[in-house]
């Protein structure tokens, strides 16, 4: 009987194809809506950015990631690194899209002039959105330290 199964796509011993499985997800929900936009208000300039856009970009990314594991897969130090780095990475963004895309807080909707007064939401929504963006950047220093390791741990086996 012929093995029909991919490569990329055996958890076992390759995780890391989540990745691609993910980046997919990302790109085909670029589709969905592609005209809502999230606004991003720095200092006195506002960003508007589509969804879809992000969408791209977090695919393009998680692409990226999954090339790099291709690259080192024979070099990495731990499958629960690889594991680590994968929910870190991919849950928190799930989360921050899946609050970008369908649920967005009655302090956010766009208004014709702003108001100084207003009571204080008691859900702090930019340290949530801050969160679900540091945690997959700090997870990238597990990618790092996986492959980093590996290196390190090979060549004292080699030599």
């Amino acid at each position: 009987m012929p093995n029909t199964q991919l490569r990329f796509i055996n958890l076992k011993t390759q995780p890391f194809g989540l990745f691609l499985l993910m980046a997919a997800v990302f790109f085909i929900a670029s589709f969905i809506s592609p005209h809502k936009t999230v606004d991003v208000n720095l200092r006195d300039t506002y960003f508007v950015i589509t969804i879809a856009v992000i969408c791209r970009l977090l695919a393009l990314i998680l692409l990226i990631i999954w090339i790099i594991y291709l690259l080192s897969n024979r070099v990495l130090l731990s499958i629960r690194l690889t594991w680590a780095h994968i929910l870190l990475s991919i849950l928190p963004l799930i989360a921050l899209l899946i609050i970008l895309g369908f649920y967005t807080p009655q302090e956010a909707l766009p208004t014709r002039y702003f108001t100084f007064t207003k009571k204080e939401s008691s859900v702090n929504w930019n340290l949530i959105y801050a969160t679900l963006i540091a945690i997959p950047l700090a997870g990238q220093l597990i990618l790092l330290l996986n492959v980093i390791g590996g290196l390190f741990k090979n060549r004292r086996l080699d030599g």
